[in-house]
């Protein structure tokens, strides 16, 4: 039986990077928000019980705004934060399984089955950085998916342009 990776549910055509990947969970993350949705009012939470945390640079981050939508065994989750400047808002933009368990993302070996895109804004041409496959490494562990979606990640990220990393501790979301 053939290993499937997030890459084979894409086109061939398209080319997966982190814009790719951050544009997949956005688009998710709309999805949820539709009002003709019957679901979307299960899906997320009030905004007032949803929260995504994470510490990077040495700053806490605490998102106001966070969503998630879940399909087909898959759950997209999404937050922002205001920037260390405060003049944009950091995006944080994950998929991973709807099942409780530990998902590790790194090379050894690659798997596929999680993907965190971190965002240093919110404007065309802003740093992106990926954690997915071979590319950075760490852990999102689902600690419960009923009533909550409940669990923590510690990635560290790369952005494909220059190489560079970020480091995603602490991180914790209850939505």
């Amino acid at each position: 039986m053939k290993n499937l990776r997030f890459a084979d549910f894409l086109l061939p055509s398209w080319r997966v990077t982190s814009r790719t990947l951050l544009g997949l969970s956005l688009a998710l993350t709309v999805a949820a928000c539709s009002k003709d949705d019957a679901s979307s009012s299960s899906n997320n939470p009030p905004a007032s019980t949803a929260k995504l945390s994470w510490t990077e640079g040495g700053r806490n981050f605490e998102s106001t705004d966070a969503m998630k939508n879940a399909a087909s065994g898959q759950v997209a989750l999404y937050g922002t934060s205001p920037n260390a400047a405060g003049t944009d808002r950091n995006v944080v933009s994950m998929l991973f399984p709807l099942t409780v368990g530990t998902y590790v993302i790194g090379n050894n070996p690659p798997t596929t089955l999680a993907t965190l895109v971190y965002s240093l804004g919110t404007a065309a041409g802003v740093p992106s950085y990926t954690a997915s496959g071979a590319t950075g490494n760490g852990t999102i562990t689902v600690t419960a998916v009923s009533p909550k979606l409940e669990g923590t990640f510690t990635l560290t990220v790369v952005n494909s342009t220059d190489g560079s990393t970020k480091s995603l501790t602490n991180g914790r979301f209850s939505l």
